[in-house]
């Protein structure tokens, strides 16, 4: 038998656009999210982004999406057999809660986020599969109803080519090819593209970017554009770190930006847990934030690293899709990748995640100064669902070209 199976997220996209004169965010309305469910998810995220700082973070920069990847499990956990699911239930931290409410958990955070007033954060989920492939009735309902899904008939030409244009423009042309071609033993594709699309709610004023020292790990210095703004922030500082928050257009949407005193990096990125983001301990400071525009890319197999998170009974094993494609539907994940892309400058944040998951046959003002000359921690996040949408940390500030 065939099967496979690729999940993919193109986690948000964020698109910078024009300033605003504005100095107070939009108001939003409460999201009543379950309280295991934040937690979990917050929980969730900070495993993830641990566990692939200790594998890459030292050496580069990193990136994840972590609502991308806690879509994309959840996605294939609706398709699992009750004990297969129990497994990815445990490593996203919402085994407390049964799967119907997480769905409907998500749901209310979807609709919220589509809702916002200037910010774009859009859920997109398709199942792709081969004719020969039916998807149960109960999932195709549960992906329409609660998650906002399609499905679609791989065609027969050039199957890529459809998966590829879907990615494109769920993540507003970001991600252009995620397939370089469609192996014969693959028959269904699962697809989750979250997009995102904010501005600062201050701008940084270009004029003000100049080239200034950047201090590397090792102990030598690049000369990089460094942004410039002093403002009134959200400040918090600990013993051996410092961190504000930058706000984003539209209340609760922040990017926290987190830096280690010299020498204490990997310490404090160890660490950070997700209460850092959500405490009520941080104070309306006027600060003078130096900070360096970055633009990069992170790739990831993410196998090593759910494995180490639990899901090690589930991933190159047999396992049971009944409740996605019918009786005696047992595959293998195969393989989990997820690629980011992040750029910061002085209008906004520009960012896209894609993970796949496969499945195949068995087989001015003086104020705090805040210096981000040195290796850092950032997280783009909503405090009004306390969803961390996108982390990653920064030992050089590089600028690559998107193309």
């Amino acid at each position: 038998m065939k099967r496979v199976q690729y999940l993919l997220i193109g986690a948000g996209l964020i698109l910078a656009g024009c300033g605003t004169e504005n100095t107070e965010p939009e108001p939003r309305a409460a999201i009543t999210l379950d309280h295991t469910f934040k937690n979990g998810q917050s929980q969730f995220a900070m495993n993830l982004f641990h566990e692939v700082f200790s594998e890459y973070g030292i050496e580069d920069n990193t990136h994840i999406s972590p609502y991308s990847v806690q879509l994309a499990l959840l996605l294939t956990a609706n398709g699992l057999a009750d004990a297969d699911q129990q497994v990815i239930l445990e490593t996203l931290q919402l085994n407390e809660l049964e799967l119907d409410m997480i769905n409907e958990e998500l749901q209310t955070l979807v609709e919220a986020f589509s809702d916002l007033s200037h910010t774009e954060i859009e859920t997109a989920n398709a199942i792709w599969h081969i004719p020969e492939l039916e998807v149960e009735e109960s999932y195709h309902s549960m992906l329409k109803n609660s998650l906002v899904g399609e499905v679609n008939e791989l065609p027969e030409e050039k199957p890529e080519d459809a998966i590829n244009n879907w990615v494109e423009e769920n993540t507003n042309g970001h991600i252009e090819v995620l397939l370089a071609e469609v192996p014969p033993e693959i028959v269904a594709y699962v697809i989750n593209a979250v997009y995102f699309d904010a501005n600062w709610l201050v701008p940084f004023e270009e004029e003000q970017t100049s080239p200034s020292p950047f201090h590397l790990l090792d102990g030598s210095t690049i000369e990089h554009p460094m942004m410039r703004q002093s403002a009134d922030f959200q400040y918090y500082e600990e013993d051996h770190f410092q961190a504000i928050k930058i706000p984003y257009e539209d209340e609760g949407l922040t990017m926290s930006v987190i830096l280690p005193e010299e020498g204490m990096f990997e310490e404090v990125v160890g660490d950070i847990d997700s209460e850092l983001f959500w405490n009520g301990e941080w104070q309306t400071e006027h600060v003078d934030v130096t900070m360096p525009t970055f633009t990069y890319e992170a790739e990831y197999s993410l196998i090593p690293t759910l494995s180490v998170l639990g899901m090690d009974s589930v991933l190159l094993t047999e396992i049971d899709f009944a409740p996605l494609f019918g009786p005696d539907s047992l595959y293998k994940i195969d393989e989990i990748l997820h690629k980011t892309f992040i750029k910061v400058d002085e209008v906004g944040t520009e960012a896209a995640a894609v993970t796949s998951v496969a499945i195949e046959e068995t087989s001015a003002v003086v104020g705090k100064p805040f210096n981000v000359d040195r290796p850092f921690v950032f997280a783009i996040t909503d405090e009004v669902s306390e969803t961390i949408l996108f982390m990653g940390s920064v030992v050089e500030p590089v600028v690559e070209e998107d193309e």
